[in-house]
């Protein structure tokens, strides 16, 4: 177990000193922040670990409308292989909670991380009436997912890099890159949806988005 223990110590490590090489893309230090994370997690507890990934809900409504969003993120999320491990506390008023997840899928595997691109490829076919294409079950729960979107006047929902944004009549779905990921993770303006999507339209790379009015 020290053996295992010290390997994967002497591999964190690697990755660290690669982080600070010029060679260190956003997208390799995106995955390897999320390794690193993963790696700490099993020599803390020795126990097997998956990729992982937050998940961010903000509304303006009540903490009814707050539990009935994340109900059905939560949903959406079980039917594409990820469930959820743990949560901070709910910052009530509005609604804003983060939630971390990770997928069933073996850690490290290229699948793992392609689960984030299938749920974005689920709730595209729901908009564009092209739920056939889908599996029912993610496709019906893409279509819960977007109607308790539609519910609020106001709300953001991160879920690794698939970002679905509501600004009264507008609701913007994207896929957005890895670094902007990581900005609204941590940025207070994740409560200001308006914010939000200034960023995205003012973003200098082209990201696929779909814009729909209610």
């Amino acid at each position: 177990m020290e053996q295992r223990k010290h390997r994967i110590t002497s591999l964190r490590g690697l990755i660290e000193r690669l982080l600070d090489t010029d060679a260190a893309t956003e997208e390799f230090q995106y995955r390897a922040r999320i390794l690193i994370t993963d790696l700490e997690s099993m020599v803390a507890d020795d126990t097997p670990t998956t990729p992982r990934a937050v998940a961010i809900i903000y509304t303006d409504g009540d903490e009814g409308d707050g539990r009935a969003l994340e109900e059905a993120v939560l949903a959406f999320a079980r039917q594409h292989d990820v469930e959820l491990i743990s949560a901070d506390d709910p910052i009530e008023g509005s609604w804003y909670h983060r939630l971390w997840l990770r997928t069933r899928i073996i850690f490290g595997s290229v699948e793992a991380h392609g689960v984030y691109e299938q749920m974005y490829g689920s709730i595209i076919a729901h908009l564009e009436e092209k739920s056939a294409q889908v599996d029912s079950l993610k496709s019906e729960s893409a279509a819960k997912l977007i109607e308790a979107v539609r519910a609020q006047e106001q709300a953001v929902v991160l879920l690794g890099r698939l970002l679905i944004v509501k600004f009264g009549s507008r609701l913007i779905v994207t896929n957005i890159s890895v670094a902007h990921a990581e900005k609204l993770k941590t940025d207070p303006m994740f409560g200001e949806p308006a914010e939000v999507l200034k960023l995205l339209f003012e973003a200098t790379e082209s990201v696929p988005k779909l814009q729909l009015e209610n």
